[in-house]
């Protein structure tokens, strides 16, 4: 579990006094989500380093952050892009909105756990062995 007192100081070093303001019990229940979406999102294999134990890490404070405020100091959650269509026809207006959602919500949690990530390699071969 990310400890409550690296999520504080990942905060502080970055002036987000937002995250400060927020009670002992949403920032733990926070950071218990964040947890979660990293588990059941990324396939990552166990860090064997603290490098890699702090990019784990700086993740969770990062999905924290956002699950308790929803604000976004940089763009951690993908833009849905939006196209507009506007018709008249015989006096009626039509205006028509199309949206795709995001496949991945966190772009720059998942650029940053990339190293962590199992690499999924899956083959099959056909054949006959021939003696």
């Amino acid at each position: 579990m990310a400890d409550i007192d690296d999520a504080n100081t990942f905060n502080a070093a970055r002036g987000y006094t937002d995250w400060a303001a927020l009670s002992s019990p949403v920032r733990e229940a926070a950071l218990v989500r964040a947890s979660d979406y990293i588990g059941m999102r990324y396939a990552l294999r166990d860090p064997s380093t603290g490098a890699e134990d702090t990019l784990l890490g700086t993740a969770r404070y990062i999905i924290a952050r956002d699950l308790a405020t929803n604000e976004q100091p940089f763009p951690i959650r993908a833009e849905t892009p939006v196209a507009k269509e506007a018709k008249e026809l015989a006096g009626m207006k039509k205006s028509t909105e199309y949206g795709d959602a995001p496949a991945d919500p966190y772009p720059l949690v998942t650029s940053l756990l990339a190293p962590l990530m199992l690499t999924t390699t899956n083959a099959v071969t056909f054949g006959r062995l021939v003696r």
